[in-house]
């Protein structure tokens, strides 16, 4: 399992709820399983571990608390860098466990101010944003051996609720969206 989770400066104010379902979420994994969690910024990734996919053992999940007590919510919400390093951590996993997860929590979609990232099709393409994660995500998932659940934080905006939604359906997902009452 891993996680791609927003750190943008919009969540700033709500960041430490984040922090804690995530925190939490991780609390409930059993041995037998491995995660990550990568946060993601500014076209970048900042990974809880440089070697991929960990088990969730008690001294994993503590590293995990402490990578998150240094995270900070600032930039721009940007999935791509962290959405590929996903995608290259996975690659790389045991090949016979099962459940080959990627959970994005973000709270809108992936435009913002600075267009998102972009990509380039095979065809030459060049798409911004929203677009370009759900082409990347259609070019590189093509077996769909990878399911994409796609979180929608604290926002109900009709725009970013399809683009989620496309996301889980290209990808064998389940979209969820998260209110502040939640």
């Amino acid at each position: 399992m891993s996680t791609s989770c927003d750190r943008s400066g919009s969540l700033a104010a709500t960041f430490e709820d984040v922090r804690f379902e995530l925190i939490r979420s991780i609390s409930r994994l059993h041995a037998g399983q491995d995660f990550t969690i990568l946060m993601m910024a500014c076209d970048r990734s900042i990974d809880l571990d440089p070697n991929g996919l960990v088990p969730a053992n008690m001294d994993n999940k503590v590293k995990a608390v402490e990578f998150m007590r240094d995270v900070t919510a600032t930039g721009t919400t940007t999935l791509l860098a962290s959405l590929k390093r996903a995608f290259e951590v996975l690659g790389a996993a045991d090949k016979n466990k099962p459940g080959k997860v990627i959970y994005i929590l973000s709270d809108d979609d992936f435009a913002g101010l600075s267009d998102g990232s972009s990509y380039t099709t095979r065809n030459g393409t060049k798409l911004w944003g929203s677009e370009a994660v759900i082409q990347w995500l259609r070019d590189h998932n093509v077996d769909k051996g990878i399911q994409v659940n796609p979180i929608l934080l604290f926002n109900k905006d009709k725009y970013a609720t399809e683009v989620y939604k496309q996301i889980a359906a290209d990808n064998t997902g389940q979209f969820r969206s998260v209110s502040e009452d939640d």
